[in-house]
């Protein structure tokens, strides 16, 4: 699988986008289930794209804040799921599709209940 290459939005466009990827969040954090919110910032955030190396991490980063936020436990996008993960990013930025992340998002959660168990 070669690297996922992505231009984000153009420098002017950066602060505006993050700003409103806020105001969304709080106008929709009592509204949405807690994985839809987590999803939505974290695949917004990966478009905006505004830093040159870390947006994945910042990004999963802002999932588990709002997951903790809501009494969710964080998760771990697995390394063996990666390619899903990319192709989750894929459907949301060209198909506006939320659905592969939140089926990776259960996937992940399912595979921490039986290491818990």
């Amino acid at each position: 699988m070669g690297n996922i290459v992505h231009r984000g939005a153009p420098s002017q466009n950066i602060e505006p986008s993050l700003k409103e990827l806020v105001r969304w969040y709080n106008k929709n954090k009592t509204r949405c289930p807690p994985l839809v919110l987590g999803a939505v910032v974290h695949n917004q955030f990966e478009v905006v794209h505004p830093f040159q190396d870390g947006n994945g991490r910042v990004g999963r980063l802002l999932l588990n804040n709002i997951l903790l936020k809501h009494n969710l436990p964080p998760l771990n996008i697995e390394l063996k799921n990666r390619a899903q993960y990319y192709a989750a990013l894929q459907a949301y930025e060209k198909e506006n599709n939320i659905r592969p992340t939140l089926e990776l998002m259960l996937k992940e959660y399912r595979a921490l209940k039986k290491i818990l168990k």
